[in-house]
């Protein structure tokens, strides 16, 4: 990204850390985007902005849900967004839906590769979608464990929230082919010696949340982490640049 002295307001935004176990311990879903897209070229989990399409996604909560999601995410209304635009870009970038039927159960009987390309295609809305077949985001089964703010002094910034998700059993992750180029499943240490080796790129906050999770060994420890995270009291990280990234990039 480019540096800038005008301040540049931070776009809200969502990320999931979607994990599974593996013979040899927990892996996490890396995807890889194009290079013109944001954060190009780089491997991250699986996410993007909220839009406004993930405001309307909250209809069917009641009052203290919608406040007891507020109040997790500090804001005074329209918190669910976030989670909305966790789940939606989840399932538009590597095809795994959090959502249920009136009856709680998954709505297998969709044709959700279908729905997914018209998703990405835009010629479906989200909240037709989950309107259209009655359905409700799962948000139980993503655990909000860390809020990242993007630097000032970046052309582009974000706070983007980051949640944690077991795999659904059944599913399977696969990259869209849109904004996405590859997809792999890795363990959080074969990821950072690829980083390290300079064999795959990976931008700071999704290392640094990946040096938080490699000793774990199993997915049940990782999730119990993040649990924990959660009801001590969500990191707000907000790393600054340097003074020679600064004065390097406006010269």
């Amino acid at each position: 990204m480019e540096i800038t002295d005008k301040f540049i307001e931070p776009l809200p935004s969502a990320t999931v850390l979607l994990i599974r176990d593996a013979e040899k311990g927990p892996e996490v879903l890396l995807v890889l985007r194009r290079k013109e897209t944001v954060f190009g070229a780089n491997y991250v989990f699986p996410g993007g902005g909220v839009d406004p399409v993930d405001e309307m996604a909250e209809h069917y909560l009641n009052k203290e849900e919608k406040v007891f999601i507020n109040r997790q995410f500090a804001v005074s209304s329209g918190g669910f967004a976030y989670y909305s635009a966790a789940i939606r870009e989840l399932f538009e970038e590597a095809g795994i839906l959090y959502a249920v039927s009136s009856d709680g159960t998954f709505p297998d009987h969709l044709d959700l590769d279908q729905i997914r390309n018209q998703l990405n295609m835009k010629s479906l809305c989200w909240d037709q979608f989950l309107k259209e077949n009655q359905l409700r985001l799962n948000y139980q089964q993503l655990i909000y464990f860390a809020f990242w703010i993007t630097p000032l002094y970046l052309s582009r910034r974000f706070t983007t929230r980051f949640f944690l998700a077991e795999i659904p059993r059944k599913q399977v992750a696969s990259h869209c082919g849109n904004e996405l180029i590859d997809s792999c499943w890795l363990s959080p240490k074969e990821a950072l010696l690829a980083r390290r080796k300079k064999e795959i790129n990976i931008p700071h906050p999704t290392a640094i949340t990946l040096m938080q999770i490699r000793e774990f060994t199993s997915t049940q420890e990782i999730l119990a982490w993040a649990k924990q995270k959660n009801d001590l009291g969500v990191p707000c990280y907000f790393p600054e640049l340097t003074s020679s990234e600064r004065e390097g990039n406006l010269l």
